[in-house]
């Protein structure tokens, strides 16, 4: 198996590490490669779709005399819409390879937009992701060393951001090798002292889009900070000013290493969906940390959620008092909240994690 780097290390690490996992066992070689296969290399060139690149993870996969092609497209958005400011689906991309695995894949937009549809029979459902430290630094490294543009194609640097340049590439790419955790180290956190009862801190957005939501989250935030009998650290955090009256929920930022071991200390944790209603990242750091979740349910793929009752149950509803009510009830129980936990890490563990995603996608790529 070969991944074709395109794509910033933030969106293909957790992936690689599964696959590596699996090169581990056995099961497959792994390598990465700058040269980009023929049969992807018009859809990848493609200046009107290039942008898209730095969330789509590339595969090359050989099965003796076979060879095969699939992608990952890690964007928040779900739809077919170029101009789409959190991405979506690379419709170059969609045509060319074999299987298409999607982050927050929803079978809804998929029936009402007929290009999709049309190509239903090789998209498929992958887990939420979160960044970690990659496994082959070294060969993920000469992307430091070559600018893209000597293959043809400048990948946007982020969501709604234009190729910023080699340098700028380059920079992003060395800073993600040293600050993206390590996920053995990481997963040993669950062990951690539980001495947050409730923790909610989240992202401030001022666009006018982003209101209602921003008023259900500081809703929440005042509903779990009346309880004194309670250790809660909610909050919202912000690079820029916040207005009135969300400013009197203001919280220290995190870097990632700090949002990770305060979740690790949290017996619950409050979940709520992404700006674009997408599963967060932070539902699966959660589940990976075992911590409880209870919150907003998944705005992608419920069929995560169907065969497990007590995630159903506590990720359901989007009324602020309920989830606060909810959450308090779970902490003000300790017993219940560290089986709910670790049901979660156990889900992790056979269903969402990086090696856990990867077997799937190599079984469902070497049936094709």
């Amino acid at each position: 198996m070969s991944f074709i780097d395109t794509s910033r290390v933030y969106f293909s690490s957790f992936y690689l590490h599964g696959f590596s996992e699996l090169a581990d066992t056995g099961k497959i070689r792994l390598r990465v490669i700058n040269r980009i296969p023929t049969p992807l290399r018009a859809a990848v060139q493609n200046p009107e779709w290039q942008h898209l690149l730095f969330a789509m993870c590339l595969f090359e996969y050989r099965q003796g005399a076979r060879t095969r092609y699939f992608c990952i497209d890690a964007h928040d958005g779900n739809r077919l819409d170029r101009a789409a400011p959190n991405g979506g689906y690379h419709w170059p991309l969609l045509q060319a390879v074999d299987a298409y695995f999607k982050v927050n894949l929803n079978a809804g937009v998929i029936a009402e937009t007929p290009e999709l549809a049309a190509h239903r029979g090789k998209i498929w459902s992958v887990p939420q992701f979160f960044p970690v430290k990659p496994p082959m630094i070294a060969a993920l490294a000469r992307r430091i060393l070559l600018p893209t543009t000597w293959f043809g194609f400048r990948p946007g640097m982020a969501h709604d951001q234009a190729y910023g340049g080699h340098r700028a590439d380059a920079l992003r790419r060395f800073r993600d090798f040293a600050n993206f955790p390590a996920i053995d180290a990481m997963l040993k956190r669950r062990t951690d002292q539980k001495d947050i009862d409730i923790f909610f801190v989240t992202s401030f957005y001022a666009k006018p889009r982003h209101r209602a939501m921003m008023e259900r989250r500081y809703q929440i935030m005042q509903r779990i900070g009346r309880c004194n009998d309670l250790n809660c650290v909610v909050g919202f955090t912000s690079t820029e000013s916040v207005p009135e009256p969300f400013s009197d929920a203001l919280s220290p930022r995190l870097t990632l290493e700090q949002y990770i071991a305060t979740v690790a200390r949290a017996r619950v944790t409050v979940y709520t969906q992404g700006m674009e209603r997408c599963i967060s990242s932070k539902f699966a750091i959660a589940m990976a940390l075992g911590s409880a979740l209870v919150g907003e349910p998944l705005g992608n793929d419920a069929s995560l959620l169907e065969p497990h009752a007590s995630l159903s149950e506590l990720l359901s509803t989007e009324e602020p008092d309920a989830i606060a009510q909810r959450a308090i009830a779970l902490a003000r129980d300790p017993a219940h909240a560290r089986e709910i936990g670790a049901a979660n890490a156990r889900i992790f563990d056979a269903e969402l994690s990086p090696r856990a995603s990867a077997a799937r996608m190599l079984g469902l790529v070497s049936r094709l």
